[in-house]
């Protein structure tokens, strides 16, 4: 017998992927955000005024005064920034979401375990899917980054499709 295309069982399928790359997205985007952040806070710390590097002598050399300069300047612009663009906030959200949503693919990758070894979708597993899809749905409405790294997110879901290739999914036979 043939594997349907549109048995329910796909609905499963599919938002496990969807949950697996939103672990490597927002895992990603965490990364991001804290080198970023580490950065500015760098940046930050070298050039106020107790550092002491404005004291070496490099600095006073004509390549090192106009590095010094813009190196002051990018400080002077990023203090302004740093309240603007929180990213100590979003990092903490960004944590959040990538620990949330590393639980829901242990409890999809239990769900796919259990549809093998059962070898049927009844209602038992339906019932957790949409539990599942409930705690997908409330991880979502915490996203603090409505933006979309679209270029980021495509080379993740390839990396999905090869990790969870559809070819290995169980699909009960018609």
């Amino acid at each position: 017998m043939a594997r349907s295309l549109d048995h329910p069982v796909w609905d499963v399928h599919n938002e496990y992927r969807t949950i697996r790359l939103n672990v490597k997205y927002y895992a990603a985007r965490l990364t991001i955000t804290e080198r970023w952040n580490s950065g500015m806070e760098l940046t930050l710390a070298a050039t106020a005024s107790g550092s002491g590097l404005a004291a070496l002598s490099v600095i006073k050399t004509p390549v090192g005064s106009v590095v010094w300069g813009t190196l002051t300047g990018a400080a002077a612009l990023l203090s302004v920034a740093r309240p603007v663009l929180k990213l100590t906030e979003r990092i903490r959200k960004f944590e959040a979401l990538a620990t949330g949503y590393r639980l829901l693919d242990h409890e999809y990758r239990k769900l796919e375990v259990d549809l093998r070894e059962r070898q049927v979708y009844d209602d038992a597993l339906y019932q957790r899917f949409q539990r599942l899809l409930d705690a997908a749905k409330s991880l979502d409405a915490k996203n603090p980054d409505h933006s979309l790294d679209s270029p980021l997110r495509a080379r993740l879901m390839e990396e999905v499709e090869r990790e969870l290739p559809a070819k290995d999914f169980f699909v009960p036979e018609v």
